[in-house]
């Protein structure tokens, strides 16, 4: 149909209908939910602990202090070795007699003897190497001062006592310290030869 001329157009109006807002999503309504029934185990009847150790009481200690290097020295000079000497059988004799005797050990012996004869010692091993180089330009060979015999005897002295032994012998131009320690044995078991 065709549309008359005479009619005035007519305004369009769109009608809008009015926006709700949006819809939100919703979570389908859930029953609440009982927990889980848990595991159930049988019944046991309560234990007695086991009895623990019981420790002695101590008495409390001093606090502990770290070492210097002064202990440690002294440590060190308190470490007590083996030092093999060699003496003839008559005195190695006398020196068993005298560690029954005294109840010790040889080198209480031999310590109780190098603290009474040490000097004596000097003399003798000083007098045994003048009388070898006098008279004569060619050096003597170094000989035993009358150490007869070689019988070998382990003593327990500390590394002091050891150090103090080096420095008589180079004191008094000893072979060795077994001939300082042999000499004053000798002499305080008198068994030195004259």
């Amino acid at each position: 149909m065709a549309a008359s001329a005479d009619t005035a157009p007519t305004e369009q109006t769109s009608e809008v209908a009015p926006t709700e807002p949006a819809p939100t999503k919703q979570t389908p309504e859930v029953a609440p939910t009982e927990p889980a029934p848990t595991k159930q185990t049988p019944e046991v009847a309560p234990t007695e602990p086991a009895p623990t150790k019981q420790t002695p009481e101590v008495a409390p200690t001093e606090p502990s202090r770290t070492e210097t290097p002064a202990d440690v020295a002294n440590d060190a000079a308190d470490a007590v070795e083996n030092m093999p000497i060699y003496i003839d059988s008559t005195t190695l004799t006398a020196l068993k007699a005298e560690k029954g005797r005294i109840g010790g050990t040889y080198a209480d012996v031999a310590e109780a003897a190098l603290d009474e004869h040490i000097d004596h010692v000097g003399e003798i091993l000083q007098q045994g190497a003048a009388n070898k180089s006098a008279g004569s330009s060619l050096p003597k060979r170094r000989k035993s001062p009358q150490i007869r015999g070689g019988i070998q005897v382990q003593l327990r002295f500390t590394k002091a006592q050891r150090d103090w032994l080096d420095e008589k012998v180079a004191e008094f131009g000893a072979p060795s310290r077994s001939v300082v320690v042999a000499v004053a044995l000798q002499l305080q078991l008198g068994t030195r030869p004259s």
